[in-house]
């Protein structure tokens, strides 16, 4: 969430020209139109690690993001359609702040992936 932060952050300054107007900014589109992705991420991230004993490959971590973005969009629309028909706004606002968090799992997947496998001896695989 960090990192969806301080990529909106940044677009945001360079929007605006100042990074004080950008960090309030980018915090609001984040926690109120980019939730649902981290609701729906997470979650899903830490049943698998605690379900499977393992993690999911890193497509599987990666599509869950892009779905719980789609799966945001969609719900704000759906409130932006009952609030006095303000989808257009409130769907612009909500794909930011989802591609934000799409964005940062790009970024932190890999990353997190290397960085627990660091130091482990290889497996060698079974041949079929």
């Amino acid at each position: 969430m960090l990192v969806a932060l301080a990529g909106l952050t940044v677009g945001h300054a360079i929007a605006s020209g100042s990074v004080a107007d950008g960090l309030p900014t980018a915090a609001r589109t984040l926690f109120f139109f980019g939730d649902i992705t981290f609701y729906l991420w997470v979650p899903f991230l830490v049943i698998s690690a605690l379900r499977l004993r393992r993690r999911p490959p890193p497509g599987v971590a990666f599509l869950v993001a892009v779905a719980g973005g789609i799966l945001n969009v969609a719900v704000v629309a759906l409130i932006g359609l009952v609030q006095e028909g303000r989808v257009a706004s409130f769907t612009s606002i909500a794909v930011e702040g989802s591609l934000a968090a799409v964005l940062a799992a790009a970024v932190v997947i890999p990353v997190a992936y290397r960085a627990s496998s660091w130091g482990r001896e290889p497996v060698a695989r079974p041949e079929t």
